[in-house]
């Protein structure tokens, strides 16, 4: 499933509940930039780039690719994926389903993503796995 849409509609479907945990992928499941400038889909272009010559490529090694992520994401704002993204983490939470946030970002970029996501007010601690 790719939407979180679909994953709220399928446990509705298949009333499911116990002994269920979602895993959400923070990049275009829940979040995505406003513009393709520094998307999860630019940044594959631009990985892919990398040890050619081809023009369009910005930087010259993948250290410096993430460098730049890191500066776009400061720079740069995110919007839920969905409309009623926000909605359906809350009914998740409030059915006590435990929901982890997935992201491949490093840990240099995780005040820039908590960041976005309270602007979205998208808030995973109410139902984050207990160590």
């Amino acid at each position: 499933m790719t939407s979180v849409s679909q994953i709220h509609d399928f446990i509705q479907k298949e009333q499911l509940n116990d002994d269920l945990l979602i895993v959400l992928d923070i990049d275009n499941t829940v979040m995505k930039m406003n513009k393709n400038f520094g998307s999860d889909q630019w940044f594959n272009w631009q990985s892919g780039l990398l040890g050619t010559s081809d023009q369009s490529s910005l930087v010259i090694s993948f250290d410096e690719l993430l460098e730049l992520q890191n500066v776009i994401f400061n720079l740069s704002h995110m919007s839920p994926v969905e409309e009623g993204t926000k909605s359906f983490i809350e009914g998740f939470q409030k059915q006590k389903i435990p929901l982890v946030a997935l992201t491949s970002r490093g840990p240099s970029m995780r005040s820039n993503t908590l960041r976005e996501l309270n602007r979205a007010q998208i808030d995973f601690s109410h139902t984050a796995i207990k160590g």
